[in-house]
């Protein structure tokens, strides 16, 4: 059996473009800052780690603890990180890459051992490109949850004392205005707040369209005319169109996931009533413009 032939400086290039490309991956995936110069310093410190195993004096150093206390020393200092929840989302990060990394560059690395033995190089490669795209995908993947359910809201209705609760989602293009106070207006699917409107409303809204025509019929023949408003909006094939607002007395907004203390009040707004559906997945029924943030 012939002799395994390792060259130390082909084995510190490696580590160091190895080390740097997971603190680069898992800095993005746990939304660190990335500092280049912090990252290539350690990973520098971590390369000369990974050749000491060629030294058999060195040996006690890769013992299970010591690996595992250089490896958070390798986050802290290459991810500086400010809180102890940042440090142990970069753990998190490192090792998932890590490992994923590993194992896919050896399986690799097994069924082109028959072929093409000894390409460390084209192995490195394929660790590093691989190592990109997972990080890209998953902060993508993360990204789009998390600003989903940035944009999600508890949305409590209070109106002549009944109470109406929905899911309402941040709409940053809606623009309307009550033409009275000049407040932005928020609008709600007529199901989801059809208990919390006066009696005398109701029958008239209930599953069916309401035209312009009626609108201005319901609110000149309304005994609740400090109540009622008529809110004008603009749409794709809908120009000129009016909506029937009613004004809440209380709404309350909370976003998803937020403790139970942290709610914004917001006094006398106008709820417009759509008589369609907002969310084709029926994920939410109200759209909350940006002014109520």
């Amino acid at each position: 059996m012939g002799e395994t032939i390792v060259y130390a400086d082909l084995s510190f290039i490696i580590n160091y473009l190895i080390d740097a490309s997971i603190l680069w991956a898992s800095a993005r995936l746990c939304g660190a800052r990335i500092n280049w110069r912090r990252i290539l310093g350690i990973s520098f410190i971590g390369a000369l780690y990974g050749i000491l195993i060629l030294f058999p004096a060195c040996s006690f150093l890769y013992s299970f603890p010591i690996k595992v206390v250089f490896s958070m020393l390798l986050v802290y200092f290459g991810h500086g990180s400010r809180s102890i929840r940042e440090f142990f989302k970069g753990m998190v990060g490192f090792y998932l890459l890590s490992f994923t990394a590993v194992g896919a560059t050896l399986g690799l690395e097994q069924y082109m051992a028959s072929a093409e033995p000894g390409n460390n190089w084209k192995y490195l490669m394929f660790s590093i490109v691989m190592l990109i795209i997972l990080a890209w995908y998953i902060e993508k993947s993360w990204a789009q949850k998390l600003i989903t359910s940035k944009l999600k809201y508890n949305v409590t209705i209070k109106i002549s004392g009944s109470d109406c609760t929905g899911q309402g989602f941040l709409d940053t293009g809606n623009s309307l205005r009550d033409p009275l106070t000049g407040k932005a207006v928020l609008v709600a699917e007529h199901e989801s707040i059809i208990d919390c409107l006066p009696v005398e409303l109701k029958s008239l809204i209930v599953d069916r369209e309401i035209t312009a025509e009626q609108i201005l019929a319901i609110v000149e023949g309304s005994n609740l005319g400090n109540r009622l408003r008529i809110i004008p909006f603009s749409s794709v094939g809908n120009e000129g169109g009016f909506m029937l607002g009613v004004r809440a007395d209380e709404v309350i907004i909370q976003p998803q996931g937020s403790k139970i203390n942290e709610y914004k009040v917001n006094k006398n707004i106008v709820v417009a009533l759509c008589m369609q559906k907002l969310s084709k997945d029926n994920s939410f029924s109200m759209l909350v413009p940006m002014a109520l943030i």
